[in-house]
């Protein structure tokens, strides 16, 4: 019975958002209604799933109970076994609209919902929960119906999957991407996000391991970061040509180096922490 409630209440809703769709004309005021409409039936949707797996899981829980009581009947010497552990659920993360994000989104995304045991409506909404901001706003025009739910993906796909778009956005960020001061600690967050970067462009097939792009990176850096990278490389005579590969492991040696030492001394004054950041 529930199944078939859901059933005809995602088809009713279908019929009326391909027929509101068919209009001619409709004001802002009617389509405002609609989407009242809608958003009540989905509510109305989610509990009925929701109590039916409750039902399930008690169902379950009640015949699984019963029959291992049954077997221990029959036979005394029958352990029950321990209840396994539920695997913790993995968060969709949120996606913003960012570029660079959408494939990692996507994987957890397809594994978790896309690929599961779910109708098309019930997808739809996870979707709409794991979207903010742009990324919400562009797939806005698609009323939240079953056969919407693929085209909306496939318009996230084409928006936000593009290659060439990706590797824009990352160039864009690498241009950005600054140290908030000289400080050991600027430094480490400014080396971790030009790492990612760093890897995200590699992960898309850009080739990193050019003079240009390899001085973009270290220029990045502060001075004494760069001349102690600069003074490690003309130490190390077996490789002149480093990749930007070598060049950040040497600056992450560096850094780590720094905070090593920092935690070892005692703790700066005011005084000194200004002298330092001159330098």
């Amino acid at each position: 019975v529930c199944d078939e409630n859901i059933t005809l209440m995602e088809t009713t809703m279908t019929k009326l958002a391909d027929a509101f769709d068919d209009l001619e004309d409709h004001t802002e005021e009617e389509e405002a209604q609609l989407n009242k409409y809608i958003d009540g039936a989905q509510d109305t949707i989610m509990k009925l799933h929701l109590h039916k797996a409750e039902l399930e899981r008690k169902m379950s829980h009640y015949v699984g109970g019963n029959l291992t009581e049954r077997q221990n009947v029959l036979d005394p010497t029958v352990m029950t076994p321990l209840a396994l552990s539920k695997l913790p659920e993995i968060p969709i993360p949120i996606f913003t609209g960012r570029r660079w994000d959408w494939h990692n989104f996507w994987a957890l995304f397809q594994a978790n919902v896309h690929d599961q045991d779910l109708t098309e409506l019930q997808k739809f909404n996870y979707l709409l929960s794991s979207l903010k901001g742009e990324a919400k706003q562009s797939i806005s025009r698609f009323h939240v119906t079953p056969s919407n739910y693929m085209k909306a993906i496939e318009h996230l796909q084409r928006r936000y999957g593009n290659k060439d778009g990706i590797i824009r956005e990352l160039n864009r960020n690498l241009n950005s991407c600054a140290a908030r001061g000289s400080g050991t600690s600027d430094q480490r967050q400014l080396f971790d996000k030009l790492s990612v970067i760093a890897a995200q462009l590699r992960e898309h097939g850009e080739h990193l391991d050019n003079q240009l792009t390899i001085q973009t990176f270290l220029q990045k850096f502060h001075a004494r970061v760069q001349k102690a990278a600069m003074e490690e490389h003309l130490q190390r005579k077996d490789n002149p040509e480093w990749s930007l590969e070598r060049w950040l492991y040497t600056i992450d040696a560096i850094i780590t180096k720094e905070e090593t030492l920092k935690s070892m001394l005692p703790k700066e004054t005011g005084a000194e922490r200004t002298h330092d950041s001159r330098e």
